[in-house]
C-alpha cells in the first residue's frame, strides 16, 4: 500500500515551500522519504546535491531530527501535518519564482545544526519563570546587567538561552551566546536577526569573543563563574547576562551596573506537572522527587545516578558543615554544600521584582529526602524543626511533610524518647476529644525496603524480631510510613502501623488490613500529626473507613509548632 505524504522544504534562511510525494509506501522510512523528496525537488536544489544532505523533522515544534531508519508512519498525512525537510547551509533551495506567501521561517535550524544542541526538547513555563522574564525586561530597560544565580539544575541555563533569543529576535539586537557546559565543552553562537546572520563555533576559548567583527553585540554567558569574569575582565565584564551558581559575590562597584536574580528551586506541584507531561505515574513522580527534591535536572535524570552523586557529596560532609545547610554561606573547603542546599523565595513575599533580586527574601534548605536520610547521622533532630520553619516560609507543603517525617524517624533511630498524645478515632464525633499520654523509645531500629515487595517482607520480619521500629528506605508505601511496637492501653508490644502526615485528613486504603494481618497479636492504625490543632480536626476519609483495624490519631508534644 502507498499513500500521499506532505512535506515542507526549508533552507537555512527560512525560505520554504510546501509540496507532496504522491506515492510513498506505508512502510517507508526517513531515508525513503529523502529519496522521494530529492527526486521531486532536484530542479530546485543546488548542483551536486544528494538526498543524504537532507534533514527531516517531524514538525515545526520538533527539536530533534528523525533518524534515517525511523518509520514515517502517519506523519505528513495532511498539509497542516507536513514533515519538515531541511536543506543544510550552503545548499540553498532555488526559490526565485516562488510567490511571497510561500516563504516561512523555521526557527529550529541554525547553520546546519539542529536546535536541540541549544534548547531542550520542551520547556515548562512555571510561574517563577514568567516572573523572572518580567524582572529581566525591567533590568534591560534600566540598563542593568543580570547574573542568574541559584542551585545547579533549576533551569538557569535554559533561561539565558531563551532570553538571548528574545534579545536577538524580538529586540533585534546582535547577540553572542558563550556557553561552557560539562561534557559538551565550550561553544559560541552568533545571532543577528536584522541582517540574517547566524553562526556557531565549537571548541572555542574566551579569546575568540574578541574576534567577533562587529563589537556592538549583547554578550550572554552560561556556565561561567565569578573567577572567570575576574580573570578575563577586559573581555567578559561587558556581559549583559550570566548564568552561574548562587555563589556570585557582589562588589561595591557592581551595584550601579549589576543585579543578581535568583532562579528558585522547583516546587513539587510543578514537578508533578512535568512528570505528567512525560507520562510518569504518581508513584514514579514520588520516587523521583524523593531523590531530586526541587532539582529539575535530577528529577529528569536516572535515579541511580542522582543518588550516587548525592552519596559522593555526603561522604565529604562533616558535622560542622550542617550549620551551613540552611544559610547562604559558602563552605570554605571543597565539600560542595551547594550540591545539596537549594534556594527558594519566601511564600508571603508578593513583591514581584524585589523577591528575586535581594537575598534577604531568599531561603536556603535541603529538599532531597534521600539526601536528608543520608545525612541522618550528621544532622540533629532540631535540624528538621528548622527545615519545617523554612518550609512554612516557602509555603512548601511537600518540604514540611519531609521535615516532620524525618524528625520522627531520626528520634526513633537515635533511641530518643518520643512523647505522644493519643486518642481513639471516633467515626462519628469530630470534636471534644480525650487524649492519653504515650511514650515510645526504640531500643533497636531497622531501615530497609526500596519497593512494596521488599517492604512487605521487612514488615513481616518485624513481627518475629526484637526490632521495635521500622521505616522504609524510600517512600515506597502509600498507607504507612513506619511500624512501631508500642505500649497502648496497657498492652505491651502493640504494633502501630503509622502514617506520618501534616494534613488533617488521610484516606485509608485496603492495604491497612493486609499489613495488620502480619501481626496476629493485634495492631493499630495511627495517623501521627505534628500538633494538637491538627489532631483535633483530623478525619479519615471516608469518615468511617471500611476496615476492622482500630484507628487512632496522635501528635508529638515536643514538635516545634
Amino acid at each position: 500500500m502507498t499513500r500521499e505524504v506532505w512535506f515542507e522544504l526549508v533552507d537555512i534562511e527560512g525560505n520554504a515551500l510546501t509540496d507532496r510525494v504522491k506515492e510513498l509506501a506505508d512502510t517507508a522510512n526517513v531515508a525513503d522519504l529523502r529519496d522521494a523528496v530529492f527526486a521531486r525537488m532536484s530542479p530546485a536544489l543546488p548542483e551536486k546535491f544528494v538526498a543524504a544532505y537532507l534533514t527531516v523533522f517531524k514538525n515545526r515544534a520538533a527539536t530533534k531530527a528523525l533518524g534515517e531508519d525511523e518509520l514515517i508512519g502517519s506523519s505528513g498525512g495532511s498539509k497542516q501535518d507536513a514533515l519538515i525537510v531541511v536543506v543544510p547551509a550552503q545548499r540553498r533551495v532555488v526559490m526565485d519564482e516562488q510567490p511571497p506567501h510561500k516563504k516561512a521561517r523555521l526557527s529550529t535550524v541554525i547553520n546546519d545544526e539542529d536546535i536541540d544542541r541549544i534548547f531542550p526538547e520542551w520547556f515548562y513555563a512555571r510561574k517563577e519563570s514568567l516572573e523572572i522574564f518580567k524582572v529581566f525586561k525591567a533590568l534591560m530597560e534600566a540598563k542593568l546587567n543580570v547574573v542568574f544565580v541559584g542551585t545547579p539544575g533549576v533551569g538557569k541555563s535554559t533561561l539565558v538561552v531563551l532570553f538571548a533569543f528574545y534579545l536577538a529576535l524580538i529586540q533585534k539586537k546582535r547577540v553572542v551566546l558563550f556557553r561552557k557546559q560539562k561534557g559538551k565543552g565550550v561553544s559560541m553562537l552568533y545571532l543577528d536577526a536584522e541582517n540574517k546572520r547566524y553562526w556557531r563555533k565549537e571548541e572555542v576559548g574566551i579569546s575568540d569573543i574578541e574576534l567577533v567583527e562587529n563589537r556592538d553585540f549583547e554578550l550572554c554567558l552560561d556556565g561561567l563563574a565569578y573567577d572567570d569574569v575576574r580573570d578575563h575582565f577586559g573581555t567578559l565584564a561587558r556581559f549583559r547576562m550570566l548564568a552561574t551558581s548562587v555563589q556570585y559575590p557582589m562588589k561595591d562597584d557592581d551595584t550601579p551596573v549589576l543585579r543578581r536574580c535568583l532562579v528558585p528551586f522547583w516546587s513539587l506541584s510543578d514537578l508533578r506537572a512535568v512528570g505528567a507531561h512525560v507520562q510518569w505515574t504518581e508513584q514514579q513522580i514520588k520516587d523521583r522527587y524523593f531523590s531530586s527534591g526541587g532539582n529539575l535536572r535530577d528529577f529528569l535524570s536516572e535515579r541511580e545516578i542522582v543518588e550516587s552523586s548525592i552519596d559522593q557529596t555526603v561522604k565529604s560532609i562533616e558535622p560542622v558543615d550542617a550549620a551551613l545547610f540552611n544559610t547562604q554561606y559558602r563552605d570554605p573547603s571543597d565539600r560542595q554544600v551547594d550540591r545539596l542546599r537549594m534556594t527558594g523565595i519566601r511564600a508571603n513575599d508578593h513583591r514581584e521584582l524585589n523577591k528575586f533580586l535581594y537575598s534577604k527574601h531568599w531561603v536556603y534548605v535541603i529538599t532531597s529526602e534521600y539526601a536528608l536520610r543520608q545525612l541522618g547521622n550528621i544532622v540533629k533532630p532540631s535540624y528538621y524543626e528548622e527545615l519545617w520553619s523554612k518550609g512554612c516560609m516557602l509555603g512548601d507543603d511537600g518540604l514540611m511533610d519531609i521535615a516532620f517525617e524525618n524528625y520522627v524517624h531520626t528520634l526513633a533511630r537515635n533511641g530518643m524518647k518520643i512523647e505522644l498524645r493519643v486518642r481513639a478515632y471516633d467515626r462519628v464525633k469530630a470534636r471534644h476529644h480525650t487524649y492519653d499520654s504515650l511514650q515510645f523509645e526504640a531500643k533497636s531500629c531497622r531501615n530497609d525496603g526500596i519497593d512494596a515487595t521488599e517492604c512487605d517482607a521487612a514488615i513481616k520480619r518485624l513481627a518475629s524480631s526484637s526490632d521495635e521500629y521500622w521505616y522504609p528506605s524510600r517512600r515506597s508505601l502509600e498507607t504507612i510510613d513506619c511500624v512501631a511496637k508500642l505500649n497502648m492501653g496497657g498492652q505491651p508490644n502493640m504494633v502501630g502501623l503509622i502514617k506520618i502526615t501534616k494534613s488533617d485528613t488521610h484516606t485509608v486504603s485496603k492495604a491497612v488490613d493486609k499489613y495488620a494481618g502480619f501481626f496476629p497479636s493485634g495492631s493499630r492504625y495511627v495517623a501521627l500529626v505534628p500538633n494538637k490543632e491538627t489532631c483535633d480536626k483530623f478525619r479519615f476519609a471516608p469518615a468511617s473507613p471500611d476496615t476492622k483495624v482500630p484507628l487512632y490519631v496522635a501528635y508529638i508534644t515536643t514538635w516545634c509548632t
